[in-house]
């Protein structure tokens, strides 16, 4: 009866909210299974470096001549390094309960490249930003079952699979991570995506200068995936998804 109560609840808050299409997707998971229709809508996000805000006074600046693999202190009780095969171990230990599968599944993100960009506090892994070069791996119930690639220009950053220690979020973990990240490669343009219903990962979006650039809307239906995007100033697009082909983010965002 609690678990109804607390959808019935859910609903109601979206429906002040005019979360519309949040609310239809509360409904049809509930209702449908998702093997025959799903659907999920995601921001997509560019960051603006003129409205980009200035690095907090009480962190470090990091000289660029600086080699990026090399931990640098950024304030007194965070540092920030790029993860190394035993600093990923480390963090899927921490972060994730060190499941096996989650662990051989960031392993291969590592193993292709993908840059695993961690804070440490206290001694312990607190948060991660992988930054992915060419195409992101959209995730939808899980990588194992859904797969969408999103393609970005090679010289573009793709900022994704954001995690923070949940006793640890509010404190500021995820724009000191991007913040460097930006530092470092200062001359790549940078994107990134949030489920609409992520609110706290918006407004941190929003906060260090990532403006929306798209809308996304994915839609699957038995085994057809489509997708209908609304660019900021623009019409509707819409394409229909072959697993494991990747679709420009040109396509969806102007």
């Amino acid at each position: 009866m609690s678990q109804i109560f607390r959808k019935l609840i859910s609903c109601l808050s979206l429906i002040y909210q005019r979360q519309f299409f949040l609310l239809a997707e509360l409904i049809c998971a509930a209702l449908i299974p998702s093997r025959i229709f799903a659907a999920k809508k995601y921001l997509f996000y560019h960051l603006d470096r003129q409205q980009q805000q200035q690095t907090p006074p009480n962190i470090k600046s990091i000289p660029k001549s600086v080699p990026k693999n090399i931990v640098k202190n950024i304030s007194e009780n965070i540092e920030i390094f790029i993860g190394t095969e035993s600093s990923v171990s480390e963090m899927v230990d921490t972060l994730y309960n060190g499941k096996p599968k989650t662990l051989e599944f960031y392993e291969e993100f590592y193993r292709n490249g993908i840059e695993a960009w961690i804070a440490r506090g206290e001694g312990k892994i607190v948060g991660v930003i992988w930054l992915y070069t060419g195409s992101y791996l959209l995730n939808w119930e899980g990588y194992d079952a859904w797969l969408l690639q999103i393609a970005v220009e090679p010289t573009a950053k793709f900022v994704a699979n954001v995690f923070v220690q949940p006793e640890c979020r509010g404190q500021g973990i995820f724009p000191v991570i991007a913040e460097q990240c930006f530092t470092v490669y200062s001359e790549n343009e940078f994107y990134s995506c949030v489920e609409e219903s992520n609110v706290p990962s918006i407004k941190s979006h929003e906060k260090i200068g990532f403006r929306r650039c798209a809308a996304v809307y994915f839609v699957r239906f038995f085994q057809q995936t489509y997708c209908l995007s609304v660019p900021k100033k623009g019409k509707w697009k819409h394409f229909r998804l072959q697993r494991g082909n990747a679709i420009a983010l040109d396509l969806l965002s102007k």
